[in-house]
Parts: C-alpha cells; sequence; structure tokens
C-alpha cells in the first residue's frame, strides 16, 4: 500500500500494515504484534517500539525477548519510518526476484547439460 502523496499522514495503521508485511516476509506470520504469538515462535519477528515522540522498529533476537534496532537510526517519525519499512520491503522483493532468475538460469544451465 503505497501512499500517492508525501501530503497524505502516516497513520499506526500504516506502519502497523508494515509491519505485518515485514514478519510475513521474514519468519511467515503476518502479525504486528508478536506478542499474539507463543514465545518459541516471537524469534525474528518485528514490532514498532514508540519514545520521544518517534518511532522505531524493532526485532526480536531471542526467545527471551531480547532485540535490537532494526535500522539503527533511533527513534523517528512515522513517515521516515514508513519509508524506511517500505525501502526494506523493495529490497527482500528485488532479493526474491534476483533469486529466482539465479534458480532459473541454473536449471536451464542443468537442462542443457
Amino acid at each position: 500500500m503505497s501512499l500517492s502523496s508525501s501530503r497524505d499522514r502516516i497513520t499506526m495503521y500504516h506502519l502497523e500494515s508494515a509491519v505485518a508485511r515485514i514478519n510475513s516476509e521474514l519468519v511467515g506470520y503476518h502479525v504486528s504484534n508478536p506478542n499474539d504469538l507463543p514465545p518459541e515462535k516471537r524469534v525474528g519477528c518485528c514490532y514498532l517500539q514508540g519514545a520521544y515522540g518517534g518511532w522505531t522498529l524493532e526485532r526480536i533476537v531471542n526467545e527471551s525477548g531480547g532485540c535490537s534496532h532494526v535500522f539503527g537510526c533511533g527513534f523517528v517519525s512515522k513517515r521516515d519510518l514508513y519509508n524506511r519499512m517500505h525501502a526494506m520491503l523493495d529490497g527482500i522483493e528485488a532479493y526474491r526476484v534476483a533469486y529466482r532468475r539465479l534458480l532459473g538460469a541454473a536449471k536451464a544451465k542443468r537442462d542443457e547439460a
């Protein structure tokens, strides 16, 4: 869901939708709040954290709930975080496309032999 204009307001709905898509791509669970999952399935999930009037994306790195900042940028505006998350999703998609091409080329080469 891309916004058409820089004047459009970024809401929590936009951020939560992007987090759910990121979680779906990275760990296979379409959730914006990893607390909805059992503890053993939370590792790798991302979630929003707000403080100081800004937002950041954090990722759970172990079953004890340890986390790390995904972008390492601290707390930023909703728009900035939204743009960063969509850049991440674009990168995941670009990787997926390149990987499919590589597999297709390897299969074609194998079929020639």
